[in-house]
């Protein structure tokens, strides 16, 4: 089974902690930053977000986010940060992924646990977040442009409701068979540029409310055939 569909990751790094204060759980954050990278071409698109969040409590906590993608966004990896560097989790059903975050969390060694709950709702634990400080975490969405009405689609769904404080979004379109337009939401408004057969549009904002989705299309022709190229190594 690949590991695109299986239900749970789980990151978990070793350092222990030393501080026995009684924890407190399930605590929202501020999301205090994120970047985004999309890369797409006519068929595939690869969503890379980096999120940062931030404890404004007077004590450490463990950090919980709840957040919703679309039909047939799979994610496929995720990172934790720790001393600066990302450390890459695994893939475990949701039974033993979860029996292993409690052990861990038990024994005041630094996990997180991005989990899958029904139909395309994730929910993000990370433990501990120091009092006054933040954890990072990063994680790649890939996904199958959606095609309706001679158009080929992309729509992340953003729902946070704390104030961020920086945001940037890149996005890169290669090979479209037009200019792409953004639809409403964060991209509304923004115009792609075209150079050497790549469209691309870079957003930058400071204390935005990341409560609207990123939205673009790219119209297609029926008298053409679609085809994509893509060079490795």
């Amino acid at each position: 089974m690949q590991k695109l569909f299986l239900p749970m990751l789980l990151v978990f790094t070793f350092v222990t902690q030393s501080n026995a204060q009684q924890r407190l759980f399930d605590q929202p954050v501020q999301l205090k930053s994120c970047n985004i990278t999309i890369e797409a071409n006519p068929f595939i698109a690869t969503t890379i977000i980096e999120m940062e969040f931030y404890n404004s409590k007077d004590r450490e906590v463990e950090a919980y986010q709840a957040f919703k993608l679309n039909r047939g966004q799979v994610i496929t990896d995720f990172y934790l940060e720790l001393d600066g560097k990302y450390r890459e989790g695994s893939i475990e059903e949701r039974w033993k992924a979860r029996q292993a975050y409690n052990s861990i969390v038990g024994k005041r060694i630094d996990p997180a646990i991005l989990q899958m709950n029904g139909q395309d709702n994730y929910s993000l634990n990370i433990y501990p977040v120091a009092a006054k400080s933040s954890r990072k975490i990063k994680f790649t969405i890939t996904q199958m442009m959606v095609e309706e009405n001679l158009k080929l689609s992309y729509t992340l769904p953003l729902d946070f409701k704390s104030i961020t404080e920086n945001f940037s979004l890149n996005v890169k379109i290669s090979r479209p068979a037009s200019i792409p337009n953004a639809n409403p939401g964060l991209l509304a408004g923004e115009l792609f540029s075209m150079n050497n057969e790549e469209a691309s549009v870079f957003l930058r904002q400071n204390n935005v409310m990341l409560n609207r989705p990123i939205s673009f299309s790219i119209s297609q022709f029926t008298n053409k055939p679609q085809f994509c190229i893509n060079k490795r190594g």
